[in-house]
């Protein structure tokens, strides 16, 4: 009977114990495996993530296309427009004989010391006068596209 009634208690601590590790292993292994969905599902969100900012980062950039394109369609039509309105215009024909003067008058040497006068006077011009008349040159010719071009490369980007 003692012998029996130590089995039972050896077979009971036996059991109790492998009970014990048996829970213990399924709690480690749900353990990892709970680790693991964590881990995959914040790498999955992170690709998520990453995968909208790249779309609106693409889409940004093919507004800004679809912006630059239609700019220079416009500046174009103007230019079309500004030439278009030069068939029946004098004032193309003027400018052309205003800035041929000074290039002319500067071979002939009796009004050269006028010429160099008044190129020194144009020094003197207030910046926003300069500005304007080009403006008028540029609008009156449908140069828009190529000042365009020139303020960006050259002035604009030293600044």
């Amino acid at each position: 009977m003692f012998l029996t009634a130590l089995s039972a208690i050896t077979s009971g601590i036996s059991e109790t114990v492998s009970s014990a590790i048996t829970d213990w292993s399924k709690r480690k292994t749900l353990t990892a495996e709970n680790k693991a969905k964590a881990e995959l599902l914040e790498l999955e969100t992170k690709l998520r993530v990453l995968q909208i900012e790249a779309q609106a980062k693409t889409a940004v950039a093919q507004a800004k296309l679809e912006m630059a394109k239609q700019g220079q369609q416009i500046d174009a039509g103007h230019d079309s427009e500004a030439i278009r309105q030069m068939q029946n215009s004098w004032k193309d024909e003027f400018l052309l004989m205003l800035f041929s003067l000074p290039i002319i008058l500067t071979f002939i040497p009796s009004v050269q010391p006028y010429v160099q006068k008044g190129w020194e006077m144009l020094r003197l011009a207030p910046d926003w006068f300069l500005w304007l008349y080009a403006g008028m040159v540029i609008s009156v010719w449908g140069l828009r596209g190529l000042a365009k071009t020139l303020l960006e490369t050259r002035i604009f980007k030293k600044s």
